[in-house]
């Protein structure tokens, strides 16, 4: 959460574009009557993290072999940092050369979209930590 909150930020702040977004979604916002009607899709979001999260904090208790829990939690590292690194590489090339360049260096280069893949090898490798230690 802390990195995608980190990077959503920055994105709105430097990026021209992603401001007129906001201002796009906060208009059609007030016309269906205020913040308070998207409070089901904030909370089905809030559900969908305890979801994915629970596999783990439910098994954390229970002992698992070292090497494979020690094994999964640096995959599930390895997922963090490639779905940054793919955020990172995306944003500093679309602030060189422009909002509508297509990004084919850095992790684009051997992933067609290295935040999804991090993202999926970060909750799998949690789900499966969850599924060794119980």
């Amino acid at each position: 959460g802390l990195r995608l909150n980190a990077f959503l930020l920055y994105r709105e702040l430097s990026i021209a574009r992603f401001r007129e977004f906001r201002d796009k979604i906060e208009a059609r916002a007030l016309e269906k009557g205020g913040r308070l009607s998207r409070a089901p899709f904030i909370a089905s979001c809030g559900l969908l993290y305890l979801g994915l999260a629970a596999p783990l904090m439910l098994t954390a208790p229970a002992s698992a072999p070292p090497a494979l829990a020690g094994a999964l939690v640096c995959l599930m590292y390895a997922g963090w940092l490639t779905a940054a690194a793919g955020d990172a590489w995306k944003s500093v090339v679309k602030a060189r050369k422009g909002e509508d360049a297509l990004v084919t260096g850095g992790p684009f280069r051997h992933l067609r979209h290295p935040n999804f893949s991090g993202e999926m090898l970060l909750w799998g490798a949690s789900a499966a930590a969850g599924a060794a230690t119980a």
